[in-house]
């Protein structure tokens, strides 16, 4: 889903990521918990180089589809 999204739009920051996914995460989670699971995916497809960041500065960064070489 989070690779759809980088598809279709570009560019995604992780509020976008929490916008989209929070409400398909169970309720069981609190606020917090679904925060550190939107940062752990997005920290997964990183390390497997899907994805990667567009600026060295995490602030201001937004993450997008890894290039293919």
């Amino acid at each position: 889903m989070m690779l759809e999204y980088l598809t279709q739009c570009g560019s995604g920051k992780k509020r976008d990521f929490m916008r989209l996914l929070l409400s398909k995460m169970p309720d069981v989670l609190s606020k917090k918990q679904k925060e550190h699971k939107v940062q752990y995916l997005l920290k997964s497809l990183k390390n497997k180089g899907l994805i990667q960041m567009d600026s060295d500065n995490p602030r201001t960064a937004s993450w997008v589809l890894s290039k293919k070489d």
